[in-house]
């Protein structure tokens, strides 16, 4: 009798262990799938980008002109190219593997860093010189001009570096001014509706309002911020002949866009869905001859300890730029012209 009653449920637990080895199976297949069987290492790489600025304009060029997939270092890779919109989408992607390299403004990539990704900046794309600004019809002659007045910005950015490092500067108090807290494509709204008095932001907005008389530069309120190559550390450990071809295709199209302006401005115009005009007036703003050497880096670490002194990052962590943060690359490979 008990051995009748055992049968069946030696079949069952047989089902259930052979569907489980098929599952597995499978992950397994999913996975080899993304892989090159030869090497290892994965079929695919990810390059992801903050908003479309202009201070990606290395990068758009690479892009149009192929530089990525003839380069190597990178063949049989099947590069991804993906935009996003906030920064805790952007570290989810780090931490779950969806995402190998960034292009951003240097404030998001360190705040990334503080709060858990493990992350390296191993180029700079440019170095962009903005300012305040202010509705047209305003007439701004400086900062105190906005004091109980609304001031727009976004947490987290180089705007808001930006506007909390100019504050300081002239040692205006930010209590005393109306700060609003609004993503870019919310200020932008409440600009042109007249809701927000300031708006401190990245190019292309920038530029937009001041091409279509909407936004007036504000005296003496220039900043200064930095795009970045962002990789995570498992890319450059695996492979760092593709971290360093990256930075080599980067390099090739800085010194392309000086030398080739109107295809470049058409080109970033183009990628970043902006009028011309808007392109030609947002690439003046932009030194492509940057890079990461002790002024960029030390600037950095102001961003870094900036980001902690106002509890902008978790547990107000202050990254070591060099010794967390900043990556070298010295493996030599083609340069893939």
């Amino acid at each position: 009798m008990n051995e009748m009653k055992s049968t069946p449920n030696k079949r069952n637990l047989f089902l259930v262990i052979a569907a489980l080895a098929s599952i597995g199976v499978a992950i397994v297949a999913i996975n080899y799938g993304n892989q090159d069987p030869s090497t290892g290492q994965d079929r695919e790489l990810t390059i992801g980008y903050f908003s479309r600025a202009i201070g990606y304009a290395p990068y758009f060029v690479a892009q149009e002109k192929g530089w990525f997939e003839e380069h190597p270092a990178l063949d049989g890779k099947d590069v991804k190219h993906v935009i996003y919109g906030d920064r805790a989408t952007i570290a989810d992607s780090f931490d779950s593997g969806k995402l190998d390299v960034l292009l951003s403004a240097e404030i998001p990539a360190i705040m990334c860093r503080a709060q858990g990704n493990d992350i390296r900046i191993i180029d700079v794309t440019g170095l962009i010189t903005l300012h305040w600004l202010a509705r047209s019809e305003l007439d701004a002659t400086g900062m105190p001009d906005f004091s109980g007045k609304a001031v727009a910005y976004q947490s987290g950015t180089s705007s808001h570096y930006g506007l909390l490092t100019t504050l300081d500067r002239a040692g205006l108090d930010s209590s005393d001014f109306t700060l609003r807290n609004m993503k870019a494509v919310e200020a932008q709204t409440a600009f042109e509706a007249g809701q927000v008095d300031a708006w401190i932001v990245w190019s292309p907005f920038f530029e937009q309002q001041v091409i279509n008389g909407k936004g007036s530069v504000v005296p003496n309120s220039k900043y200064n911020y930095a795009t970045t190559l962002t990789a995570s550390q498992s890319l450059i450990e695996k492979e760092p002949e593709v971290a360093q071809a990256l930075t080599e295709i980067l390099d090739r199209a800085q010194e392309w866009i000086v030398n080739n302006p109107s295809e470049a401005e058409e080109i970033v115009a183009t990628a970043t869905r902006q009028e011309l005009s808007v392109a030609k007036e947002a690439l003046k703003n932009v030194s492509f001859s940057a890079s990461l050497d002790d002024e960029m880096l030390n600037m950095f670490q102001e961003m870094a300890e900036f980001l902690a002194d106002n509890e902008i990052v978790r547990q107000g962590k202050t990254v070591n730029i060099r010794e967390e943060m900043y990556r070298q690359l010295r493996v030599p490979v083609g340069a893939g012209n």
